[in-house]
């Protein structure tokens, strides 16, 4: 599973974790001011009721004596207190309020149905809302990751690049979130691989332009010496620690860049073939060049000559 993925999903399981809440919550809270409303209502009517009574008037709209009362409602009274008690969930609940006067028992009932219906919408509502909220996370998650993932990706092949040796890439700046903390890190990086590199570079290129002199002078003393077997060898070690400064001279040229409008395309077989040729003596003898894939490389020419060295 891709980051982008991770960061929608964790979007949407948090909206919708934070909707659930937000409706238990206000489902709660409903269900609690709707009894307290309903009970304050009740109660208060049952106060006037019991007023009337004990005046000697009657309404008619107290039950005296209910044989249905609910138990703890009549265990309140019993012990003379007032009490409201909402019957427990059913088809058809209701709402009591009873208290004592004279020996009787005085009560009230009404139906809590409308309360429990409008309840049931308020619930629907919230399961809408949530549904709705949860998608709009996910939209917004996607969204954020597809954004995160972009840059994300960016910092990727960018020092994919740079890994592969273009010490020119770079992230563009912006923000100040973790990710524009990685891009500058990723940039300050390339920086200092770059002067790290033209600082060898640089090192290299001097040592090999300080060696061209003396080992030229030693390439001439050593034509100057009187042919015998240790002239051969003290000219051979020579040629070859002058082609090796060359080969140094020719890296630090190519690192450099230095002759790249100078490039050119040859076949690859006529460069081995010519490398074998230029051994020559015992080094090149017995050696077969076979082509089995033949293709162009780009190739830069050393100070004129026909050697050629692929990039």
């Amino acid at each position: 599973m891709g980051l982008r993925a991770k960061i929608g999903m964790a979007i949407a399981a948090t909206a919708a974790v934070v909707a659930v809440l937000i409706g238990v919550l206000v489902h709660n809270r409903t269900v609690d001011a709707q009894f307290d409303l309903a009970a304050e209502s009740i109660d208060g009517r049952l106060q006037s009721l019991v007023q009337d009574r004990a005046a000697g008037i009657d309404t008619g709209r107290a039950i005296i004596d209910p044989p249905d009362l609910p138990g703890p409602l009549k265990d309140a009274v019993a012990h003379g207190e007032r009490g409201v008690y909402l019957e427990p969930d059913g088809p058809k609940p209701h709402l009591w309020a009873a208290t004592e006067l004279g020996g009787e028992v005085i009560a009230l009932k009404r139906p809590y149905v409308r309360e429990r219906e409008t309840l049931r919408s308020l619930d629907r509502v919230l399961w809408l809302s949530g549904i709705a909220g949860t998608a709009l996370g996910c939209v917004v998650g996607l969204l954020v990751a597809r954004r995160l993932g972009r840059r994300l990706t960016s910092s990727a092949v960018t020092a994919q690049r740079i890994a592969e040796g273009d010490l020119t890439a770079r992230l563009p700046r912006g923000g100040k979130d973790e990710i524009a903390q990685l891009t500058t890190a990723v940039n300050t990086m390339a920086d200092a691989l770059a002067a790290r590199l033209q600082a060898e570079r640089d090192v290299t290129a001097n040592i090999a332009h300080e060696l061209r002199t003396p080992v030229a002078g030693l390439v001439a003393a050593a034509g100057l010496l009187p042919p015998s077997r240790p002239t051969e060898l003290v000219q051979d070690r020579a040629q070859r620690v002058r082609r090796l400064m060359e080969d140094v001279l020719e890296v630090a040229r190519l690192d450099a860049r230095t002759e790249e409008a100078d490039t050119e395309l040859r076949p690859l077989a006529e460069l081995a073939r010519r490398t074998v040729a230029a051994l020559g003596g015992a080094a090149g003898a017995g050696v077969e060049v076979r082509v089995l894939s033949d293709g162009l490389v780009e190739t830069a020419p050393r100070g004129g000559s026909n050697a050629s060295s692929s990039t």
